[in-house]
């Protein structure tokens, strides 16, 4: 029993010797470095990185936090995106929608329409001596900020009518 029991100490010791490390012949060269995505993807870019805050510098002077970077969520481009034009043409993708839509860097930009345009994508007749939209209906009149009237007359934009026949024309009115 004696000799069962120095053996498995024996044989213990051999184990518990095997798990160690030498760290003194480690050489800091061979070892292996798994580099930040983020970190990597600042200094693939340019950009010169603040390992204690993670800011991502360039030399523009744009500063991105490193991950929101990698996320595309900052640009380090002085293309400043503000709206829906400056995003479609920094090339962001857009929606087919209307209004159309356009993402970037976190942000949905969406098309904006002048009165006339909106008049004229929803089939209206755009006055632009009156400021008015023919032929549309109540609630796109209200949905564009405008004074629906559902019957106006047909001569009412051109005082020196001679003639002027009976028919109602719904228009939308901007003041």
């Amino acid at each position: 029993m004696k000799k069962i029991i120095l053996s498995l100490i024996a044989i213990l010791s051999l184990v518990l010797a095997g798990c160690s490390v030498d760290t003194e012949n480690v050489n800091s060269d061979d070892a292996v470095q798994i580099a930040n995505p983020a970190s990597q993807h600042c200094i693939d870019n340019g950009g010169s990185l603040d390992l204690q805050t993670g800011m991502c510098t360039f030399e523009n002077g744009i500063e991105c936090e490193e991950w929101a970077f990698f996320r595309g969520e900052c640009s380090n481009t002085e293309e400043l995106i503000t709206d829906f034009d400056s995003c479609v043409e920094a090339g962001n993708p857009t929606t087919r929608s209307i209004p159309a839509q356009c993402n970037a860097n976190g942000q949905t930009y969406v098309q904006e329409f002048t009165k006339q345009e909106k008049c004229e994508l929803y089939n209206g007749s755009w006055v632009e001596s009156a400021n008015e939209c023919e032929y549309i209906g109540s609630e796109l009149c209200e949905e564009m900020g405008g004074q629906f009237n559902e019957c106006g007359s047909a001569c009412r934009n051109d005082p020196e009518a001679v003639m002027c026949t009976m028919q109602c024309v719904p228009f939308c009115s901007f003041n």
